[in-house]
């Protein structure tokens, strides 16, 4: 969602592309972003310029159903992954947390 919407990962939008201090200015950002291009918005970037919300939601336009599809199957991987790890979550919480924790303790 947010390089659809940001053309940003979420380290590089929550981070922004904020320079190591004494390092090299321009991109550099804080060693977990990786190359996007140069048109990347973080938060400080939106709050900086309201005048990218128009570009926001331009690109939120143009990638609406790739998104949908992403979130769609994220959403059904997990389910289907849960449901297939079921036993062996179960197992885990019953021979190994309840004894440790107690039956009264949330588990996984």
């Amino acid at each position: 969602m947010s390089q659809g919407l940001f053309n940003a990962n979420i380290a590089e939008f929550v981070f922004g592309s904020a320079a190591i201090p004494g390092g090299v200015k321009g991109g550099m950002g804080l060693g977990v972003v990786g190359g996007y291009g140069g048109n990347a918005w973080g938060i400080s970037e939106l709050i900086a310029d309201p005048n990218l919300f128009s570009n926001v939601a331009m690109r939120a336009q143009q990638n609406a159903w790739p998104m949908a599809v992403q979130a769609a199957t994220v959403s059904i991987g997990f389910r289907l992954f849960k449901r297939l790890l079921r036993r062996p979550i179960s197992n885990v919480n019953r021979n190994i947390f309840t004894p440790l924790l107690g039956k009264n303790v949330v588990r996984l």
